[in-house]
């Protein structure tokens, strides 16, 4: 059984300018777990800023930041780091806007 990821989008003002409301969706839709709910598999909500604004947007998963996450990518990162098994979804799965690519 894999542990819990505690998964936390930062809504910080610079992070804000990023649209975190986006990436939320991105992580809503792959983990199949609406944003204020915990699963056994992921607990998933925003957090206030993480200090490291010149780096955002960042998503912070347990106690690690993950800088730069405004990649279509991000669900796959946050899984493959923490040794999960890394379910691929394509750009059409995740109706990404164009800014995030």
């Amino acid at each position: 059984m894999t542990k819990q990821k505690n998964i936390r989008v930062c809504c910080g003002r610079n992070c804000s300018r990023e649209n975190p409301e986006r990436l939320m969706e991105i992580l809503e839709e792959h983990f199949k777990t609406p944003r204020g709910t915990a699963t056994p598999e992921v607990d998933l909500d925003f957090r206030s800023c993480t200090g490291y604004c010149e780096l955002g947007p960042n998503i912070v998963v347990d106690e690690k930041i993950y800088h730069h996450s405004k990649t279509k990518d991000i669900a796959e990162r946050i899984e493959k780091e923490t040794g999960s098994t890394i379910t691929k979804l394509s750009i059409d799965d995740l109706h990404l806007d164009e800014d995030l690519l």
